[in-house]
């Protein structure tokens, strides 16, 4: 390395938010620039110590109070809202590092391959593919490193927890790491199982090395929520809050607000960067709606495709969605009112999509479009069945509507496990919005009209999936039943036209 990049390389150890601006050429917003700092801080803090404490010098000069203090965290925590730059903050931070220090590993995990591979690792090409220091450096798929070393050392490396592996297996994921120059990087830390974190303590032990934790706050439970709360004394805390952010536009904020409202899980985990509250009448909890997505659930041989379309009314959205045993699978969406539209578009979906079933709401708008779907699909291609949630309910002890009943059924499948979602932000929302109570012994969840005049969106995407409730073993019966009553009604009607 040239004399001149020598000396500018010890220029940017000091201050990682003019790294980059010089080597990305792009400005990091407040929240991004404090953060920054804080591991540089750190780093330099760590370095003091450790020098003061091996040799006896002090070469940086006087190592302070708060030297000492962050020389023993284990690093820093940031909880954020949506679209703040924790990405592109992680990003600039392992190049930085892999850039200013000699021979160092990185480490960056996440809660599945899937997703690190298009959150983090990805974000990380693109800023190297855009950086001045592009030649320097070498990405794929599972290492980014110095080329000149050709990936054999100063690497940063993924390593990823598999959920199904025991607590034990889990936990060797950031085992047997050691290095002087050693960075954890723990990407969406609030899914990460907290068996993963355990060898934190042991693996930390080294000249230089620090854990950052990077999430949006999905859990109220858990390792990375734990190091904003009782374990806050080991961690430097941030928090961003998107409405403070110039990166996220005040029309996403105000769309989320206007639909879920600003009391909501949904708007405090995607705008104010905080953990969810437990909600004590809202009938499906966040940390259960959370628990199922991408949750590793595989459907049953028999198990077929059905689909159920939730009809939208008053520039409400119209959901398809597809559900294939345990497996939700992703929704199709549209706002066409009006009803010759609509129908194509129900049928083009359901025609390609092929289901065995498709349950229809048959209130209000819903009734024509089930009369325009049984035209127009032949029977023997797909069974169109009929969904009226404003009837009794099967066991009207216990519920007072059949929508009742069913956004139960559907609170108990979460709860149980029984249901794995996409990573679907809005189904999400959704299915956290409506609250219930229990008057004299009976559940009523809030109706739509309820939810509107509280200034909450209807939850159609989550009314999709609350009717398929209704296709459990005990309630085909009555389907059944109905559907024969159906058959037989529509052959009298049949045989007097004939006889006519």
């Amino acid at each position: 390395m040239p004399p001149s990049e020598i000396e500018q390389v010890k220029i940017w150890r000091m201050d990682i938010p003019l790294f980059v601006r010089q080597i990305f050429h792009v400005t990091p917003s407040d929240q991004q620039i404090a953060y920054l700092n804080g591991v540089c801080e750190m780093v330099w803090a760590k370095l003091k110590c450790h020098i003061w404490t091996t040799k006896g010098t002090k070469p940086f000069g006087a190592i302070s109070a708060r030297d000492l203090k962050l020389n023993t965290m284990f690093g820093l925590s940031v909880m954020a809202g949506v679209g703040t730059g924790k990405g592109a903050c992680a990003a600039w931070i392992i190049i930085w590092f892999m850039t200013c220090f000699p021979n160092p590993k990185v480490v960056v995990t996440s809660p599945s391959a899937k997703q690190m591979g298009i959150t983090l690792w990805a974000e990380l090409a693109k800023w190297h593919i855009n950086c001045e220091l592009k030649d320097w450096f070498t990405h794929n798929s599972d290492k980014f490193f110095l080329t000149e070393y050709e990936g054999k050392n100063w690497f940063a490396a993924v390593r990823t927890a598999n959920t199904k592996n025991s607590p034990d297996e889990q936990s060797e994921t950031l085992a047997g790491l050691h290095e002087d120059f050693l960075l954890i990087i723990a990407d969406e830390a609030s899914g990460i199982p907290d068996p993963v974190f355990r060898p934190l303590e042991s693996t930390l032990t080294r000249k230089c090395n620090l854990c950052l934790l990077f999430f949006n706050p999905t859990r109220s439970k858990g390792f990375a929520i734990d190091t904003h709360h009782k374990d806050r004394d080991a961690w430097l805390q941030y928090r961003w809050d998107a409405e403070e952010s110039p990166l996220v536009t005040k029309d996403s904020i105000a769309r989320l607000e206007k639909k879920y409202g600003r009391d909501s899980n949904t708007f405090r985990i995607r705008v104010k960067g905080l953990p969810p509250t437990a909600g004590e009448n809202l009938i499906i909890p966040w940390d259960s709606i959370e628990s199922a997505v991408d949750r590793e659930l595989e459907p049953l041989a028999d198990d077929q495709l059905l689909y159920s379309m939730d009809v939208g009314a008053g520039g409400d959205d119209n959901v398809i969605l597809p559900l294939t045993g345990p497996r939700v699978g992703e929704l199709q969406v549209s706002n066409f009112e009006d009803s010759r539209v609509l129908t194509d578009w129900a049928v083009s979906s359901i025609m390609t999509g092929e289901p065995k079933v498709c349950l229809v709401d048959n209130i209000g708008v819903g009734w024509a479009i089930l009369g325009n779907l049984r035209e127009q699909i032949p029977s023997e291609f797909c069974d169109i069945i009929e969904v009226n949630v404003a009837q009794t309910a099967y066991n009207p002890h216990r519920f007072y509507r059949m929508r009742d009943e069913l956004w139960w059924r559907l609170r108990e499948a979460f709860e149980a496990g029984q249901l794995s979602i996409p990573n679907d932000s809005l189904l999400m929302g959704d299915l956290n919005s409506p609250r219930y109570e229990e008057i004299a012994g009976k559940i009523k969840v809030e109706t739509k009209k309820e939810m509107k005049a509280r200034g909450v969106d209807s939850p159609n995407r989550a009314d999709a999936l609350m009717m398929t409730r209704i296709y459990s073993s005990d309630l085909l019966r009555k389907i059944q039943v109905a559907k024969a009553k159906r058959a037989k009604k529509k052959s009298r009607h049949e045989g007097t036209w004939r006889t006519t």
